[in-house]
């Protein structure tokens, strides 16, 4: 069911009394009131298999990037090809998310080792 909450979040959130909050560090109540708008906010949808709401993960960075020949639109979500990739005698445009200098270093660490 879309929109529904976590009942093991739910069971947390109606576990907590006011005594319980009233006796908290400020810092802590101000966490658990921002959780719980998220909560409200963002509910867990059981019905995907992927944690909801998706957010990127911090090792994703080398892997999402987008190469020089496509023009992304984030807000629509929609990719134009402008060209093919670039391929003449001895140069290839390979996407990597990785500066061209460090794919140079690498180049020519695998030209000593032949």
């Amino acid at each position: 069911a879309s929109g529904t909450v976590d009942p093991s979040v739910q069971a947390q959130v109606v576990a907590t009394k006011e005594s319980e909050v009233s006796k908290a560090p400020e810092a802590d109540v101000k966490m658990l009131a921002e959780a719980l708008r998220e909560v409200r906010e963002n509910p867990i949808d059981a019905s995907k298999p992927y944690a909801t709401p998706w957010r990127p993960r911090a090792y994703m960075s080398a892997f999402a990037f987008v190469p020089r020949y496509l023009e992304v639109n984030h807000n629509i979500c929609a990719a134009v090809y402008l060209r093919h990739p670039v391929a003449r005698p001895g140069i290839a445009e390979v996407p990597s998310p990785f500066a061209l200098d460090k794919s140079q270093l690498a180049y020519n660490w695998y030209l000593r080792r032949r």
